[in-house]
């Protein structure tokens, strides 16, 4: 950047000196003064001095003098003028130079700032993700090692309710036990006792509870499919 603003500040000093020649070159070819000759006698007839002809070539040599002054003056006159020119021209240039690099300095930096924040914001969301992936690692034997517990707390449970023969209770808690932990390895002996416990007449359970018992029995995976079937035709049969 900085060379081509040199390459263009010598280009308006080049444009400006050939201005400046120019001019001058026409003043001088239009206000070149006229010098008037005179005659100088070849033979020389009398040596007396001849007082009107040295008062002429005074006031000659007058007349000379003030053309040259008045010429001095115009050719000075248009040195300054021409000097003022590009001078003018120089601080348009350099005006224009500012404000033009100042624009381009200004969307520069607007540039890079952009750029900066749209990488920070790539740099968050990947750190932001990386983390969330780590915390999910680090979390999810913790949920399972709580869904195993659960699922044995609710098991233990329904045990206890049967053996007390709260059967509509024990359902509850052997549906809490599939519901805490649905892929559990010992999940078939939780729903064969729930299979029981619907076969049995003294289990009582309301028909708005059928739609939750479904859900929660399809929660389980497929290789318990038959139980699955058998749990959920009893339900329909215990529902006529």
């Amino acid at each position: 950047m900085k060379n081509k603003i040199c390459t263009n500040f010598f280009k308006y000093i080049s444009m400006s000196i050939l201005i400046i020649l120019t001019l001058l070159f026409f003043f001088v070819i239009e206000n070149k003064p006229v010098i008037a000759e005179t005659p100088t006698p070849l033979i020389a007839i009398t040596i007396t001095p001849d007082f009107d002809t040295q008062n002429n070539q005074i006031s000659l040599l007058n007349t000379e003098l003030i053309y040259m002054k008045d010429f001095n003056n115009k050719l000075l006159s248009t040195i300054f003028g021409s000097l003022g020119l590009v001078f003018t021209i120089l601080v348009v240039f350099i005006g224009f130079n500012w404000y033009a690099n100042n624009k381009k300095y200004e969307q520069e930096i607007s540039k890079v700032k952009t750029e900066i924040q749209n990488e920070i914001e790539k740099k968050f969301i990947a750190i932001n993700s990386q983390s969330e992936k780590k915390i999910t690692d680090l979390l999810n034997p913790l949920k399972n090692e709580i869904a195993r517990v659960n699922f044995n707390f609710f098991n233990k449970k329904g045990d206890d309710l049967v053996e007390q023969q709260y059967y509509t209770n024990a359902l509850t808690a052997y549906l809490d036990a599939v519901s805490s932990c649905p892929n559990h390895g010992a999940i078939a002996f939780t729903l064969q006792r729930i299979n029981d416990l619907i076969l049995n007449e003294n289990t009582n359970f309301h028909p708005s509870d059928y739609a939750d018992i479904v859900r929660i029995i399809n929660m389980t995976n497929n290789e318990n499919e038959l139980l699955k079937n058998q749990i959920l035709s009893n339900l329909k049969n215990r529902m006529k």
